[in-house]
């Protein structure tokens, strides 16, 4: 999730300056997230995959040796995975967080730039506080939305190699579809659920406390 929005957030403030095709990059930077998590994975196993992926394919067409899928390994699957999790998601919170950029009103950024602000400073003090309730709620967004995901591993690697790639959402489907554990799987999901709850509770608490300045 900081990954996500991290990204997302400079994507946004690159895409705040109006040039020829925006708006194509812009759509452009929301397809990963349109296509949906089971195509996502499909696409990225078929660019993996160590006997047929497309990147070994261009690394031997080159003579260079062919290298095994990150996929497989258990110190490289995760991170694997959360980087395609980011690159499917960190679109999407930019095409969210722009509006919000755009929104800022000019005299601010004329301001700091006589000021003599550099990019950390306009970042800080101008972008984080515009955009405080939107970077809360996505915040809470992304975050529900890590905790349940699971179709798209369940495509790469499904919770493999071991256990190394299980994630909440993946352990409650494996307990209720693949051993027939519905009752587990259902404590797997109220928990998932009882997060969700906590992180939006957080969200709530500092949702108001800002209100209250």
């Amino acid at each position: 999730m900081p990954l996500e929005l991290g990204i997302g957030l400079s994507l946004a403030y690159l895409l705040r300056r109006n040039f020829p095709g925006r708006s194509l990059v812009r759509v452009a930077l929301l397809m990963p997230w349109l296509v949906g998590p089971v195509a996502n994975g499909v696409m990225w196993h078929f660019l993996l995959n160590s006997n047929v992926g497309l990147l070994n394919a261009v690394l031997g067409a080159f003579g260079l040796p062919v290298r095994p899928s990150p996929l497989g390994g258990r110190d490289t699957a995760l991170i694997t995975i959360i980087l395609t999790d980011v690159w499917r998601t960190a679109g999407l919170a930019s095409f969210l967080l722009l509006p919000g950029i755009l929104s800022i009103p000019s005299e601010r950024w004329e301001q700091a730039v006589l000021d003599g602000a550099g990019l950390v400073d306009r970042i800080r003090y101008i972008v984080l506080p515009s955009l405080r309730p939107v970077l809360l709620a996505l915040a809470m967004l992304l975050t529900g939305q890590a905790l349940g995901v699971f179709d798209g591993i369940w495509v790469l690697t499904g919770g493999g190699p071991g256990t190394a790639t299980v994630t909440p959402g993946l352990l409650s489907f494996q307990a209720a579809f693949v051993t027939n554990q519905w009752q587990l799987g259902a404590v797997y999901a109220w928990w998932i659920s009882a997060c969700v709850v906590l992180v939006g509770s957080i969200y709530v608490r500092l949702a108001r406390g800002r209100e209250g300045r």
